[in-house]
């Protein structure tokens, strides 16, 4: 067992679920819902994107992240994302111009919602029965 600062076990109906829930689960389902929810976000930053010429901001897109994880990223391709950076954060001579995290700010409740939504979806699937007990709260 790996050493480290807490242990968490899960046992009974939450464990039951995490189970189910992991074998309703794939990786092409998942990765659908991320890029799916994923695109307002990605509209918005290139449409508010500083053009100079129009290429960065044009190749901005919902990619799947590197490696072997459940995750995507919003930006422009490699080509760009250098210079992009600075024109998103700034310099000491070219103040900020943030697309990406106003994209973000603007988009992460709906987001979260629809993440939410399929999550609860593949659950259903699953047959798990879920929600909060009435007067609940944390025990």
């Amino acid at each position: 067992m790996a050493k480290g600062f807490a242990t968490l076990r899960v046992n009974g109906k939450l464990s039951d679920a995490i189970g189910a829930m992991r074998a309703s689960l794939d990786k092409p389902k998942v990765m659908a819902a991320l890029t799916a929810a994923a695109e307002p976000m990605a509209a918005t930053a290139k449409a508010t994107a500083a053009r100079r010429t129009g290429k960065a901001a044009e190749s901005v897109a919902v990619r799947p992240a590197e490696g072997d994880r459940l995750a995507v990223t919003i930006g422009p391709d490699k080509e760009h994302f250098y210079l992009t950076s600075f024109v998103e954060r700034g310099t000491s001579k070219l103040p900020p111009r943030p697309a990406f995290r106003a994209a973000f700010d603007a988009h992460r409740g709906q987001f979260l919602a629809d993440m939410r939504s399929f999550f609860r979806r593949v659950l259903r699937e699953a047959g798990v029965k879920y929600g909060r007990k009435k007067g609940g709260g944390a025990p």
